[in-house]
């Protein structure tokens, strides 16, 4: 797998970035839709997808975040694999666990647990973004 992503996307829209998760068992995949956030310091995914995956160990933390909605208390859970925009496979990973407001258009958020990994560039001219490993 080449380790280079270039995707466009529209002005003052959010970056969207299809993936894939593997279930519990290694044994089915399912398409997600993620967006990148530069402000989310780990990737999560809603407790509905991963218990629909067959995720249901959720680590107890006794950790707050600031959302848009105000302070959350969140969960995490170790995942067996996630793959960011067909180029990049990452596993056993632990991810936090966070509903989102049910109006919102996307499965989870890819923060900077992975983004600190890998160069990324957004060029808001050309409206692309560039993810290199």
């Amino acid at each position: 797998m080449d380790n280079f992503l270039k995707l466009r996307f529209e002005r003052s829209k959010t970056i969207r970035i299809r993936s894939e998760i593997s279930s519990s068992d290694k044994k089915s995949e399912r398409v997600i839709n993620l967006i990148l956030d530069t402000g989310a310091d780990k990737t999560s995914l809603t407790s509905s997808i991963l218990k629909d995956l067959g995720y249901t160990q959720f680590l107890p933390q006794s950790k707050k975040i600031l959302t848009a909605k105000g302070l959350s208390d969140i969960s995490s859970v170790r995942i067996s694999q996630l793959v960011i925009g067909n180029q990049f496979r990452l596993s056993d990973m632990e991810i936090d666990v966070l509903d989102f407001d049910s109006t919102q258009t996307f499965d989870g958020v890819i923060g900077m647990d992975f983004i600190s990994q890998v160069e990324t560039h957004i060029s808001g001219k050309d409206k692309t973004l560039t993810i290199t490993a």
